[in-house]
């Protein structure tokens, strides 16, 4: 969202915002999100906007920024890539969607059920397999038999199953459909989920340390004791996610006037969760209420005089709960191990097979504001990480502390992640490790007026840099100034109105100036036809240099599959070292790679 929120547009605030609950494919996942109604109707389920990143975790999609006009989404079935221009930025939300481009967009059809308050969402791959298995299970079938679904597209073929109460599927790619030795698996796995344990056998992305570090042939699995996990589809397993307890509970406490009736609510609702009265010392306490990993779960507190139904005060909660964070008295043990997978067409259908990698960790929730986990693993050589996550109920920090043993370093090395949100608007973010410091604070001002405040301490250089951002749909300025240990300054403009865009750099070595016009589209699209005047100076030891430019420009749009674009100008320039016709053929190969 901090990403995206310079190129697409912001919604009104006015429209309704209310909570729903989500199914997949028809199944209750114990997801609950806010959506805001586009629509005076709320009824104009079309206009419904879902928040994009909790649409993409609910499915198990990953969701991949490719540059600032698209967005890539990746399914078990699809890789799709999405303008970003097609989305919308909520101020409340984040990116959102409407139902009707989600099915449009990504081919995810939605239901929406008034009575019981949910909306259910079924991806066509997943409706596929919905139907195929539960047309099957009308005819009685041995226990041990596979129920099977064929998918071929194009030189891709999916195969897929259920099999002693599990899941398997083979994807092969055939580069060269008439040549039967160009035939190699892409992917061969089964997994078995339940609350209590998964199991995984087959080739899986490598979870040591929690880093993806290629592809392993061999079994995983992870035991759970006294709590329950995030969802995740069966066929593609996300070990991550199973580690991560769907909820936590945590505690609420308080003081007020003795004898006050307290009351914990929903948010912007009369609806009950739980009420109390106060000691004879104004404590108040619940325990055990829910709220949601990596995210900030919010309550209302109302407190009530004796024989008065109105409140007299109503307080909002905010609970901070870390990704990783567990239950108090809940834990997790995984245990992998297999041969190390490469794909490599000539090395055969299973690809380049080579050493052995395990990998042992165990996560405990020591009480309700402190996890512990610890990680053992081999892969060439002997690796460990012991870890500490500490997020307290009613203080909004999260701290996060590792030491890390590694072949590479002498001894251990330890590493800290400190993040401290005293205001919903302000955000104070340190981390550190053997050879780095830094430090973010990110201030929302105002609405449209966003401040970023960044150091760097790497052994001997730093640098530390300054952002200030004021955007608008039609008016947009953002201004960034940096200076290093060399107590070298180096600034940039940019700011836009209406079609025209003024960009401004300077730094110790070079100097650029340019004023744009946007013949058809909006300066920031990214695309179309520019009108321009460019200014270039250089200086490079006792040399110095300058250029100005004339000209007009066109690029094209993104192209979906790649990011690449192509780039076009012609102008006329007078400098230092002559004048005369400066012609520019560019082609954007994908991005940040240029040609």
């Amino acid at each position: 969202t901090t990403v995206y929120s310079e190129t697409t547009p912001e919604i009104q605030k006015q429209n309704q915002v209310f909570p729903i609950d989500l199914l997949i494919a028809g199944q209750d996942i114990s997801t609950n999100i806010l959506i805001r109604s586009s629509s005076i109707e709320k009824s104009n389920h079309n206009h419904w906007l879902l928040p994009l990143d909790k649409v993409a975790q609910a499915l198990n999609l990953q969701v991949i920024p490719v540059n600032e006009q698209q967005l890539e989404l990746r399914s078990p079935a699809h890789i799709i890539r999405i303008p970003t221009q097609d989305l919308t930025l909520d101020p409340q939300l984040g990116l959102v969607v409407s139902l009707a481009k989600l099915e449009d967009l990504l081919a995810i059809n939605s239901e929406v059920d008034g009575d019981n308050e949910t909306i259910n969402l079924t991806p066509q791959w997943l409706a596929l397999r919905t139907e195929t298995l539960a047309s099957q299970s009308l005819t009685p079938t041995p226990q041990l038999t596979p129920e099977i679904d064929v998918i071929a597209l194009n030189s891709q073929n999916t195969i897929l199953g259920r099999a002693f109460g599990g899941e398997w599927y083979i994807r092969t790619y055939q580069p060269d459909l008439f040549n039967p030795t160009s035939l190699y698996v892409h992917d061969i796995k089964y997994s078995h989920q339940s609350n209590a344990a998964d199991y995984l056998l087959g080739i899986q992305p490598q979870s040591w340390l929690g880093q993806n570090r290629g592809n392993f042939l061999g079994f995983t699995t992870i035991q759970r004791w006294g709590f329950t996990p995030l969802a995740s589809p069966e066929e593609e397993l996300s070990l991550l996610q199973r580690l991560r307890a769907n909820q936590v509970g945590r505690d609420i406490t308080g003081k007020t006037t003795p004898g006050t009736m307290v009351k914990l609510l929903k948010p912007n609702s009369s609806e009950v969760i739980a009420q109390t009265i106060t000691t004879a010392t104004g404590d108040y306490h619940f325990d055990n209420i829910p709220s949601l990993p990596g995210q900030v779960t919010q309550y209302q507190v109302a407190f009530y005089n004796p024989d008065n139904p109105e409140p007299r005060e109503v307080k909002t909660i905010n609970i901070a709960t870390m990704s990783n964070q567990l239950p108090m008295g809940a834990s997790a043990l995984l245990i992998s191990g297999g041969v190390t997978q490469e794909m490599a067409l000539e090395q055969g259908f299973l690809g380049k097979i080579e050493g052995l990698q395990t990998e042992i960790g165990y996560r405990y929730g020591l009480t309700e504001d402190l996890t512990f986990g610890i990680n053992l693993g081999y892969n060439d050589n002997i690796r460990g990480i012991g870890e500490l996550l500490y997020q307290p109920t009613n203080f909004p920090v999260q701290i996060t502390l590792a030491v890390l043993n590694s072949p590479d370093v002498d001894g251990l090395s330890l590493s800290s992640h400190l993040k401290l949100q005293p205001a919903s608007n302000l955000i104070v973010d340190f981390n550190s490790d053997r050879l780095t410091r830094n430090i973010a604070l990110n201030w929302q001002a105002l609405p449209h007026l966003n401040l970023t405040v960044r150091g760097n301490n790497q052994e001997s250089n730093w640098s530390s840099s300054f952002r200030l951002a004021y955007e608008r749909e039609f008016l947009a300025t953002i201004a960034t100034l940096q200076v290093n240990q060399e107590q070298e300054i180096s600034w940039s403009l940019t700011s836009r109105l209406g079609h025209f865009q003024f960009n401004y750099g300077d730094s110790p070595t070079r100097q650029q100036t340019e004023l744009s016009y946007n013949l058809f589209q909006q300066a920031n699209a990214g695309h179309g036809y520019w009108l321009f005047v460019n200014y270039e100076a250089y200086q490079f030891l006792e040399t110095q240099n300058n250029l100005t430019t004339i000209g007009w420009r066109y690029r094209s749009t993104s192209e979906l599959d790649s990011g690449g674009f192509w780039e076009v100008s012609c102008g006329y320039g007078v400098g230092t070292l002559g004048s005369g016709v400066i012609l520019t053929l560019a082609r954007e190969l994908v991005p940040g790679l240029r040609l």
